[in-house]
C-alpha cells in the first residue's frame, strides 16, 4: 500500500485498544497464512473504496434536505449508490460508533436486525455477520452478511471499508438469502473549521439476490439511505444528550 494510509496509533486509554470481548460464534484458529490473505484483501478493498469514493460518475438519484444519493453503473452492469450528507459530530466521534459498536447498531438503526463482530484479524480489521431487516415494503426479506472490515486514515479521512467474505462459524443459514457486498465503504471527512462536524458519505456496493426493475431498486436503496440518516442523526443526539 505504500503511503496509501496511515494507520492510527493506539495511545495508553484510546478507544482504539485491541478487544478481546467475546464473540457469539465461536472463533476460528486461522494459520499466519490465513490471517496475511484477510489483511491482503482488507488492504485491497481499503484501496479499492478510496478509488471509488473519488470517481467522478457520480450521478444524481434523489436529494432529501442537504442529505443526496448518487448512482453510478460499472462495467459489468453493476449499480452502486453513494450517500453524501453531512452530520454535527467530529469525524473520529463517528468512527467509534460505527466500527467500534457494531453490535449496538439495531438498537437505533431501523434497517438492521442483528450486528455481531465475529472475530478480530487485528486492531484494524475483524469479520462481521448482520442480518438486515425487511425492506421494500416486503419485496425483500431479510438477508444475512459475512463481511471483513477494515477501517484507516486515508488523505485526512477516517474510512471503514468492506467486503463479503467467508468464516467457519458461519454457513449459510436456510433462515435467509446470503446476500453478497462487493466493495462497500463510510467516509467521515473533517471540514476546515468547524470541528464538531464532518461529511459523510456511505457507498452501498450490494447484490441482495433478487431481481428488482431498476427504478424500483433505486429508489428503495435511496429511502433506505435516508431512513438511516434519520436514525444515525437521532442516536448521535441521544447520545450527546446523555
Amino acid at each position: 500500500m505504500g503511503n496509501f494510509y496511515s494507520p492510527l496509533g493506539t495511545p495508553e486509554g484510546s478507544l482504539y485498544r485491541f478487544e478481546t470481548s467475546p464473540s457469539k460464534y465461536p472463533t476460528a484458529r486461522f494459520t499466519r497464512e490465513e490471517e496475511e490473505n484477510y489483511k491482503c484483501l482488507a488492504a485491497k478493498t481499503l484501496q479499492d473504496a478510496w478509488d471509488l469514493f473519488q470517481k467522478k460518475d457520480w450521478k444524481l438519484e434523489a436529494q432529501k434536505g442537504l442529505d443526496a444519493v448518487f448512482t453510478r453503473t460499472d462495467p459489468n452492469g453493476i449499480k452502486m449508490f453513494k450517500l453524501q450528507a453531512q452530520i454535527d459530530v467530529p469525524p473520529r466521534l463517528l468512527l467509534d460508533e460505527l466500527y467500534l459498536k457494531i453490535q449496538e447498531l439495531p438498537k437505533w438503526n431501523t434497517t438492521l436486525k442483528e450486528s455481531h463482530k465475529v472475530q478480530a484479524i487485528d486492531e484494524y480489521t475483524d469479520i462481521t455477520y448482520q442480518i438486515s431487516a425487511d425492506a421494500a415494503g416486503g419485496l425483500v426479506s431479510s438477508r444475512d452478511f459475512v463481511n471483513l472490515r477494515h477501517w484507516a486514515c486515508v488523505e485526512g479521512c477516517y474510512v471503514i471499508c468492506s467486503i463479503k467474505t467467508d468464516h467457519p462459524s458461519l454457513p449459510l443459514n436456510k433462515k435467509f438469502v446470503r446476500g453478497e457486498n462487493g466493495v462497500c465503504c463510510w467516509v467521515m471527512q473533517s471540514i476546515p473549521g468547524k470541528q464538531d462536524k464532518c461529511n459523510f458519505y456511505w457507498i452501498v456496493n450490494t447484490n441482495l439476490k433478487i431481481w428488482l426493475p431498476g427504478t424500483i431498486l433505486a429508489k428503495e436503496m435511496a429511502s433506505m439511505m435516508f431512513i438511516y440518516m434519520r436514525d444515525l442523526r437521532k442516536h448521535l443526539q441521544t447520545e450527546r444528550r446523555d
